[in-house]
């Protein structure tokens, strides 16, 4: 009994951690876009108090998007250069307790390149493939 409640506060806990986890890229994209809708037209009516309501939600909504975003080489190098910004700035002002976080996200990032590889370096994949299928027929 004690750990079905266990895993129904687990639950519960992710569930306000992130309310978006259920939905995939595409439906939040399109939620998004609803909500950032609704709080034009709320600011056109003049509805301030729905603006600012409607604003609250799109942070975490955004986050989660973001987080669900399919990762591209461009994504990916954009993620790098942001977080490389970001250390050599902690280093400028001397923040270096900033700095170790964000030399782990930069060491994760840079691992994730292997896994989108560029398409020259797809190309000479290939033909270094194409070299050894060759050499292991002769």
């Amino acid at each position: 009994q004690s750990l079905c409640r266990k895993l129904i506060a687990c639950e519960r806990v992710r569930k306000l951690r992130d309310p978006y986890s259920d939905m995939s890229f595409q439906e939040l994209d399109i939620l998004h876009k609803e909500e950032v809708a609704r709080m034009e037209t709320a600011v056109d009516a003049k509805d301030f108090k729905t603006a600012a309501d409607i604003e609250k939600k799109l942070g975490p909504l955004k986050v989660s998007l973001e987080s669900k975003r399919p990762l591209t080489r461009t994504v990916l190098e954009s993620r790098i250069s942001e977080v490389q910004t970001l250390l050599d700035d902690a280093i400028a002002r001397k923040a270096f307790t900033e700095c170790a976080p964000l030399q782990e996200k930069m060491q994760e990032l840079v691992q994730k390149r292997a896994d989108l590889p560029t398409f020259d370096e797809l190309k000479e994949a290939v033909l270094l493939a194409e070299k050894a299928v060759a050499d292991a027929a002769t």
